[in-house]
């Protein structure tokens, strides 16, 4: 074993000495450069091109160097070099394989040029031999610290820092390298086999930024800078399996920073991935904000790259990212791109929503859009834009910019228009537009565009005028615009249209009409318009735009122009600027012309005119509306004015005639005069103006400024002529002179007024003169004044500001009579007297006027009273009134006041007055009876206006009136605020000793006298007053009614009032025992009354109510709620048992039973009276039938009235009878419902034309509808000597028919001249005389001619002849038929006043020995009192007229 082992180190030792001994032999310097020479004469050989190797140093057995290798291609150009190769050998290989012995190849310094040629061949393949032997060689090729520089397509590319292993076994090989390629670090691995080969290409986190400047020229447009570009990862694969090659590879997380049209733009999260066939792409762009999305392909197996790309985009805004972009806001889009990059096709849809377009607001916008073959198009646009709706599609060439479209249109403001789109409509034009639209066009030129089309407006308005609907067709090309038609429908029934061309913007050939044009629409445009009526307008334009001549004809009808009313109207006007003629302007109204307008007017060059106008039998307001609206002015006018001259200086004369009118109220009759126009002044020429009231004169000029130089005059100025203006009578003459200066806007007047006598309300003023002055708005009235009587007189001096309403003035008042200044104030008062001096002056403003008033009267009346010394000094200013003295004397009486009254504030007012007459009080309180006694007053006002406090203390003695009379009147009154508190209120009479009294106390708050019914008040606010009448008697009532000649008789109760005026609650009782009264208009007192009354709050109950007339007595019974101050369910019950009733016209028993209750009659509540009457025994005696103009209450009617036998009916004169029967009367007194008869007996008289007649047969039928008054019906006859004479009489008491016949027969006219003038009958004349016929009117009462004449003669009131004594004492005992036959009476009479009349009555024939005189006064229409005095009898009467 030992053996063994040396020999084995012997052997080793052996072989290591070898290669020590042949290494040492190597490394000889000559023999490595001849292996070098060798081995490149090797390589040259193996690689078919030149090769050069430097030096071959042998380092080891296994290890050698070679220095500065070459290796060239085949033109000599170097593919390779390489500074050292260091192999590494495997020994023992070498012996037995020299190709697989070498182990590793290390180059550095390695310098690889490749080359692509012109003929797309790379240098490098110079290198393979096509016939080579596959390679044997096993091992590896390292290179370090290499460098390339690659030439393809004439560009130079270099890489760096190359180094990387490449394995090699025999054919095949695989490798793993990395380089730097313009700063890109790169990744290459790969392997190749006999048939396949791979490379696989790797970079991360690489800045691809300087591959950008490997990019063709041209390759980016102008606008588009790529400033860096990153990649987070790029992988890349080939794969050539013989000889078919496939790629594929990805590119992830690319980034870059770019610069698109000046706007910063960054790409992320974009990806690529590709092979042979296509390239796939993902990314994601985000510039100023805004992000876009591209997703597709490009596709690599097509003769060139085709696109198949879509672009989405949300919200994005193309401003932000292009700032010359014209859309502003925000688009979304989804667009896809096809084709070659020379020829790609583009569909997809873009929608935008609230962008504007060139400052156009889009609302909202979508449309499909194309592009292909350089056609831009769109189809399917939806767009909101100008408030409205837009649809519609077109195209667009990029060629020749040429372009065609078809827009729709629906609901687009026209507003939005002007303002969005600035389009220049008017700014008043309003209206909702829709269209269809063709537009054709090149460029940008207007000359190449073509619009045609149709549109319309609904629901328009053009400055307030309504545009219904408006339509047009036309087409537009150039300039050239032609309209088939534009017609607008207006309201109420209005058609306008135009139709023509406009050639080159300027030549016009257009028509227009109009039918039913309703002209008030024209007042919309303009506040001072005022057109009315129904028009029909015709006319053509033509010429040029600048100047062009116009035809047209208008007629109208029932309508007004420029506020002048008419009928009709035509005219007809043609011409251009240079002038207008106006032809047969005619204005009708009401049949006739009202004006008539012909002539020329220029606009251009002298502008001259030649102008009428004539204007007939206008109205004055209409006129007054067009050239002076703010003027208060009416009437009549007739006018005709010629203007010639220039518009710059018209000349005009004319004349003017105004009738029938008034200003500011003031009527005028007429105004007339001739007036000029001249360089701009009007010229008034005896111009006057004639009113009610005053004529004027007026001359002078008024300038175009409005400068007045006029002169007023007013020769008779009459008074008497403003009496309307004043509420009494006035009347007298003046003259007045006056100027006229200033302007219009700001006029001066000055004038004097002077009148010698002036009546007003029967005040004689004299010497009345007055200066008046007027200047920017201040009135003033200097040295004014009148006189009055003998020694009155007044001046004063008066400052009133129209604009400030302040007044100041003085006026000074001396020995004026009270009544007549009283009189002046329209206080005409006959109860005042004397003469007074004062001063007074005034100040402040209307709001707020100050007033100051001093004066005295030394000696006046007031109700008759004299009154002396009086003084009163009272001023008012800031709405306080002071009264600093008021005092006087009456009699042995005294009254004073003073103090202070603050309209706004607190009042302090003292006031007294001892022992003043009472009838004072009453008389200025209206009441004209004789009042006696004295009164005593004091009073203290306080408090405010609103809430005043009032202590009032007042006593009177010795009082009377209408013969009723009381002792002493006592009692306090106090006001707090809105409640009246009676303390104490009585009232004394001394009868007998006794003192008798009536008192009232308690509260009247003042809310309760105007409270409703039904409004609920506190206790505080409701009445509360208590009358007691324990110690009064029935003697006072005289003093409240004048029906009541006396009355006795105690009274006794106590009656309390609670509530409101309009629901009042009254409580207590009254009781009468034993009374008696007596009433005027009875001669029959009433004794024995016996009374007693309950008040029970709502209603009132009559006990006991009975009494006696005469020997007969009564009974009253009933009682009656109260719904407020009106009666209601009320029902009373009087009982009548031959009541002893003596009046003027009826003496007799009356008795009867009637009930008056509450009843309906057509739905109206009304009172009704039922019953019965009976009448007996009774004198009756009614000369006339009652006559009244007053109406009477309206009262339901079921009363029945029986007239007995032994009724009389007697009146001296006209009749003698005794009528018996029954009536009824119902209905109601204004519907009477009368039945029933009266006859009369056989043998009663009536007298006919003072002849006594004998009744055969009579009846009184009552049976006239809605008529008290019955039908007559009775026969009767008197004996005249031997013939016999019939009188009957038929119809309605007031209207019957009287016939008279005879016998032996005679005319009516033979009988009444035998009744009348029996001297000529039975002289036997034939004919009445005048004298005759003037006998017979007066004996019927008929008031005939000549009796009106007489009366007017003699200013009488009555001139009646009558046959009969005309004695009021004689009854038919007293005298004969035979002597009544002949006696007359002449009355005659005359009122003085309203209602005294005066009368005289003189007999005349058989009663010449008789005569009486009277006095009648008329207490009203209805009622009257007479006193007659005939001889030593007396009588005195009252006369009743009642109408039914």
């Amino acid at each position: 074993m030992r053996q063994r082992t040396w020999v084995c180190a012997i052997a080793l030792a052996a072989v290591l000495l070898c290669a020590a001994a042949a290494v040492h032999i190597v490394r000889a310097e000559a023999f490595m450069a001849e292996v070098g020479r060798a081995a490149g004469r090797i390589a040259s050989q193996q690689l078919g091109t030149d090769v050069q190797i430097g030096a071959v140093e042998i380092r080891s057995l296994h290890e050698l160097a070679i220095d500065d290798i070459v290796i060239y291609d085949k033109q000599t150009e170097e593919v390779l070099r390489a500074d050292r190769a260091r192999v590494t050998l495997r020994l023992l290989s070498l012996l037995s394989s020299p190709a697989t012995s070498v182990d590793e190849i290390l180059l550095t310094g390695v310098h690889a040029h490749p080359v692509q040629r012109e003929d797309g061949s790379w240098n490098y393949a110079d290198l393979v031999s096509d016939d080579a032997e596959p390679s044997a060689f096993v091992g590896r090729i390292r290179i370090a610290d290499g460098t390339a520089d690659a030439v393809v397509a004439g560009h130079s590319y270099e890489l760096t820092d190359l180094s990387g292993a490449v394995d090699v076994d025999r054919g095949a090989f695989s490798y793993d390298a990395s380089a730097q390629f313009m700063g890109i670090p790169l990744r290459v691995r790969g392997e190749k086999t006999s048939d396949v080969q791979n490379v696989q290409l790797a970079a991360d986190d690489a800045d691809l930024t300087p591959l950008l400047s490997l990019l063709p020229e041209g390759t980016l447009p102008e606008h588009v800078q790529i400033r860096a570009l990153h990649a987070d990862r790029v992988r890349a694969g080939l794969r050539l399996v013989d000889g078919a090659r496939t790629m594929e590879g990805r590119i992830e997380g690319v980034r870059a920073d770019a610069d698109l049209y000046g706007t910063q733009t960054t790409l992320t999260s974009a990806a690529l991935r590709f092979d042979e066939r296509a390239i796939f792409v993902a990314a994601t762009a985000t510039a100023a904000e805004q992000t876009a999305r591209v997703d597709g392909t490009v596709r690599l197996d097509t003769d060139a790259p085709y696109l198949d790309l879509r672009v989405r985009a949300e919200r994005f805004a193309p401003a932000a990212v292009y700032a010359e972009s014209p859309y502003t806001g925000t688009v979304s889009a989804d667009v896809r791109v096809t084709g070659t990059m020379d020829a790609p096709t583009v569909d997809g849809h873009v929608s935008a929503e609230g962008g504007t377009v060139s400052d156009i607001d889009v609302t909202r916008a979508d449309a499909d859009v194309a592009y292909a073959d350089g056609i831009l198009s769109f189809q399917n646009l939806a767009a909101e834009a100008f408030g409205g709706n837009i649809a519609g599609e077109g195209t667009l060439s990029a060629a020749d910019l040429s372009y065609a479209a078809h827009l729709k249109i629906e609901g687009l403001p026209l507003d939005h228009l002007r303002t969005d789109a600035q389009l220049p409509l008017p700014a008043d034009l309003s209206g909702i537009l829709s269209a269809d639209l063709g537009i054709e066009g090149q460029g940008t030129e207007r000359t190449g565009l073509a619009v045609y089309g149709s549109a319309e407006v609904l629901d328009g308005m053009y400055r307030a005028v309504p545009i219904e609907r408006a339509n047009a067709s036309f087409s537009l090309r150039g300039q050239d615009l032609t309209i088939d038609f534009l017609s607008l429908n207006l309201p109420h029934g209005t058609d306008l249209g135009v139709e023509g061309t406009i050639r080159g913007g300027a030549a016009l050939d257009l028509r227009f009409y109009g039918g039913h044009v309703d002209l008030s629409l024209l007042n919309r445009l303009d506040d001072r318009l005022s057109f009315a009526g129904l028009a029909d307008i015709s006319g053509e334009v033509h010429g040029d735009i600048a100047d062009p001549h116009v035809e047209m004809k208008v007629s109208a009808t029932r309508g007004q122009l420029m506020y002048q009313p008419f009928d009709s109207l035509i005219f007809r006007a043609e011409g251009s600027l240079s002038g207008i003629g106006i032809h047969d302007f005619s204005m009708e109204r009401n049949g006739r012309e009202v004006w008539l307008v012909n002539g020329t007017i220029g606009f251009t060059g002298e502008r001259r005119i030649n102008v009428q106008i004539d204007t007939m039998g206008a109205r004055m307001e209409d006129v007054a509306a067009l050239v002076a609206p703010d003027q208060p002015i009416t009437g009549n006018i007739d006018n005709i004015i010629k203007f010639t001259g220039t518009l710059d200086n018209p000349h005009a004369v004319g004349y003017v005639h105004f009738y029938r009118g008034s200003y500011a109220g003031a009527l005028l009759s007429g105004m007339d005069g001739d007036y000029f126009l001249d360089d701009g002044v009007i010229r008034l020429q005896v111009f006057h103006i004639y009113s009610p009231m005053v004529d004027m004169v007026l001359n002078g000029t008024i300038s175009t400024q409005g400068v007045l130089n006029l002169d007023a005059e007013v020769r008779d100025l009459n008074f008497k002529r403003f009496a309307h203006k004043f509420p009494y009578p006035v009347a007298g003459h003046g003259v007045f002179h006056g100027q006229v200066g200033g302007t219009i806007s700001y006029p001066i007047f000055r004038g004097d007024l002077k009148a010698d006598e002036v009546t007003m309300n029967g005040v004689t003023l004299t010497k009345v003169h007055s200066l008046v002055y007027y200047e920017n708005g201040i009135v003033t009235l200097d040295r004014t004044g009148f006189h009055q009587g003998e020694k009155g007189k007044v001046s004063a001096r008066l400052h009133y500001d129209t604009h400030s309403d302040v007044l100041r003035g003085t006026m000074d008042v001396e020995n004026f009579d009270v009544g007549a200044l009283l009189a002046l104030g329209n206080q005409k008062e006959d109860r005042v007297g004397g003469s007074i001096t004062s001063h007074i002056w005034v100040g402040g403003t209307r709001d707020n006027p100050s007033l100051g008033v001093t004066g005295e009267i030394a000696a006046g009346t007031v109700a008759g009273y004299p009154v002396t010394d009086a003084s009163l000094d009272v001023s008012l200013s800031n709405h306080v009134l002071t009264i600093d003295r008021l005092t006087g004397k009456q009699g042995d009486g005294s009254f004073s006041a003073s103090g202070t009254v603050d309209f706004n504030g607190m009042m302090d007012v003292d006031a007294t007055a001892n022992d003043i007459a009472l009838g004072i009080f009453t008389g200025l309180a209206g009441i004209d009876e004789p009042v006696s006694g004295t009164a005593s007053v004091t009073a203290h006002v306080g408090g405010t206006a609103q809430s005043p406090v009032a202590d009032v203390s007042l006593s009177a003695k010795n009082g009377g009136v209408r013969g009723g009379t009381f002792d002493a009147l006592a009692g306090e009154i106090q006001v707090r605020g809105s409640v009246v508190r009676v303390n104490q209120l009585t009232v004394h009479k001394y009868i007998g000793g006794v003192d008798y009294t009536v008192s009232v106390h308690g509260t009247l708050p003042l809310h309760a006298l105007t409270a409703d019914a039904d409004e609920m008040l506190s206790a505080a606010e409701q009445i509360d007053l208590t009358l007691s009448l324990d110690h009064a008697d029935l003697s006072l009532l005289p003093v409240f009614s004048r029906e009541i000649e006396w009355a006795l008789g105690r009274t006794e109760g106590e009656v309390t009032i609670r509530g409101s005026l309009a629901a009042p609650r009254i409580n207590g009782s009254l009781r009468i025992r034993d009374g008696a009264v007596k009433l005027k208009a009875i001669e029959t007192p009433i004794t024995e009354i016996e009374v007693q009354v309950d008040a029970l709050g709502d209603s009132i109950a009559i006990r006991e109510c009975t009494g006696r007339m005469g020997t007969g007595s009564y009974l009253l019974t009933g009682h009656m709620g109260l719904s407020g101050l009106r009666p209601a369910n009320y029902e009373f019950m009087l009982v009548m048992n031959a009541l002893s009733v003596k009046t003027s016209f009826y003496d007799g028993p009356l008795t009867g039973a009637l009930k008056l209750t509450e009843d309906t009659y057509w739905g109206e509540t009304l009172p009704k009276v039922s019953g019965t009457v009976d009448i007996d025994r009774a004198l009756i005696s009614i000369p006339t039938i009652p006559d009244t103009d007053s109406e009477l209450p309206h009262i339901i009617l079921d009363v029945g009235v029986s007239v007995g036998r032994h009724v009389h009916f007697f009146s001296p004169n006209l009749y003698d009878m005794h009528p018996s029967g029954q009536i009824h009367f119902g209905g109601t007194t204004r519907h009477p419902k009368t039945t029933g008869m009266i006859g009369v007996r056989r043998g009663d008289t009536v007298s006919y034309l003072r002849t006594v007649f004998k009744i055969h047969e009579g009846t009184a039928t009552f049976n006239q509808m809605e008529s008290f008054l019955p039908t007559i019906d009775f026969y009767a006859e008197t004996r005249l000597t031997n013939m016999r004479i019939y009188l009957s009489a038929r119809g309605p008491l007031d209207h019957m028919d009287f016939r008279l016949g005879s016998s032996p027969e005679m005319s009516e006219e033979e009988i009444l001249r035998m009744l009348t003038l029996r001297g000529a009958s039975q002289n036997g004349e034939g004919k009445f005389s005048a004298a005759d016929v003037l006998a017979i009117g007066l004996q019927m009462s008929v008031l005939s001619e000549v009796e009106n004449s007489m009366k007017n003669m003699l200013h009488l009131d009555v001139f009646r002849l009558s046959s009969g004594s005309g004695s009021l004492f004689e009854s038919k005992e007293d005298v004969p038929d035979a002597e009544r036959r002949n006696e007359y009476n002449l009355e005659i009479g005359k009122y003085i006043g309203d209602r005294v009349f005066v009368r005289y009555v003189q007999g005349l024939g058989a009663a010449a020995n008789k005569s009486r005189y009277g006095i009648q006064y008329d207490l009203s229409d209805a009622f009257g009192i007479s006193y007659d005095r005939e001889g030593s009898e007396q009588i005195i009467g009252m006369e009743a007229r009642i109408r039914f």
